[in-house]
């Protein structure tokens, strides 16, 4: 069954680029400018595409703070090194962890704000921020 008017031309993984449409859309026009039909039309895709991969806006937006979380752990984690400093490391920690909150600030408030219900009852928003949390906790631990 054919529900996209196109083939995904980047990566053939439409639900990757549907999430990352809906994170840009957000950061140029905010959250309210979202929804799964205007995300259909970004993308270039019928919006039936949309439902098969996301129930609904609080499905996608869970989405966008999963991969906001996985983003910025990895930018944290790049940033060590055994040849610097415990207090450099910790320096370059903080420093990657407040340039991601700056230049991704839509998806940083999706991460920790109040847009998204329920947080701790959603499997995998809760099991990102927990693993999140812990990497950044374990990062500092290793500086002391």
């Amino acid at each position: 069954m054919a529900i996209s008017k196109k083939q995904s031309k980047k990566s053939g993984n439409l639900r990757a680029e549907l999430i990352e449409a809906a994170e840009k859309r957000i950061k140029e026009k905010g959250i309210s400018a979202l929804s799964l039909r205007t995300l259909a039309k970004d993308a270039g895709v019928s919006t039936m595409a949309t439902y098969y991969h996301f129930a609904n806006k609080e499905a996608l937006i869970v989405q966008i703070a999963v991969r906001g979380f996985n983003r910025l752990g990895a930018e944290m984690a790049k940033g060590q090194s055994d040849k610097a400093s415990p207090g450099d490391n910790i320096k370059a920690l903080m420093r990657r962890y407040f340039n991601f909150a700056l230049k991704n600030i839509a998806v940083y408030h999706l991460m920790f704000g109040q847009e998204i219900q329920g947080k701790p009852f959603i499997p995998e928003f809760k099991e990102a921020s927990r693993e999140n949390f812990y990497l950044m906790a374990t990062l500092l631990q290793k500086q002391s």
